[in-house]
């Protein structure tokens, strides 16, 4: 009886306090929060998607963080599941943002000049802690 207890104790606590760990996640690495803003001219960029691509990283099947960007312009980041985050690290963003077109699954042109869709070629670059990271607005200017 009092292993049972014992071990109903410890389902009870994994089940407590196992989502509030840090979202490792399928043998993955460690994730932590990443919120941003992406803004093109001055304003929001909705319906956005945001890709982080870790420098230096030589394993081409390395998760890449991504995030889609709200009507406000905000994002957040999922690695392994939604919102879970990104791992300690450099990255490079690349920003993929079409038109919308009424009926058209796949988006119109392309709204984000080619230099922000490249990681080769993009400025855009973002360090994430092992902590909740706020990264500072991302201004794309044309």
């Amino acid at each position: 009886m009092r292993a049972r207890r014992g071990a109903q104790g410890l389902l009870i606590a994994l089940t407590v306090f196992g989502p509030v760990s840090c979202g490792k996640t399928d043998g993955g690495r460690p994730v932590y929060p990443v919120r941003g803003q992406v803004f093109f001219k001055g304003k929001p960029t909705p319906g956005a998607l945001v890709l982080f691509h870790p420098i230096n990283d030589p394993d081409p099947q390395t998760p890449r963080p991504h995030g889609r960007v709200d009507q406000d312009g905000h994002f957040t980041l999922s690695t392994y599941r939604a919102d879970d985050g990104a791992p300690v690290g450099q990255y490079v963003l690349t920003i993929d943002w079409h038109k919308e077109v009424p009926g058209h699954r796949g988006g119109g042109p392309s709204l984000m000049p080619p230099r922000y869709r490249a990681p080769k070629e993009s400025p855009l670059r973002a360090t994430v802690g092992a902590e909740t990271n706020n990264l500072p607005p991302f201004e794309i200017p044309r």
